[in-house]
């Protein structure tokens, strides 16, 4: 077992690294601006649903779910159809900037 915690060979593990390194440097080096428009697409979407749609979702199956907990206070009132507008206004986000940059390749 080397420093990484690996029994792999050197060999091995370089060709690993390689695999998962290299594709990004290159489209990195041959259009910067396709790495950056890249990077805003995946940022844009992971945030909108990692902060928009998958508290609401959470929320919702501790709430109303099989194994709901009625004596947890909610941390936010109005029920499901604050949950359901805050998913619904995530959605419709993503779907926003989805048009957006479907609209703009034709």
């Amino acid at each position: 077992v080397d420093a990484a915690g690996s029994d792999a060979p050197f060999r091995q593990r370089l060709g690993l690294y390689s695999l998962v390194l290299l594709p990004p440097l290159a489209v990195a080096l041959s259009d910067p601006t396709l790495f950056f428009t890249l990077l805003d697409t995946a940022g844009t979407y992971g945030i909108l649903v990692l902060f928009g749609i998958v508290p609401a979702a959470m929320a919702w199956v501790q709430r109303y779910g099989p194994n709901a907990d009625p004596d947890i206070e909610p941390a936010l009132p109005g029920g499901r159809p604050v949950l359901a507008a805050m998913a619904a206004v995530a959605a419709m986000v993503v779907a926003g900037e989805t048009w957006e940059r479907l609209s703009g390749l034709g």
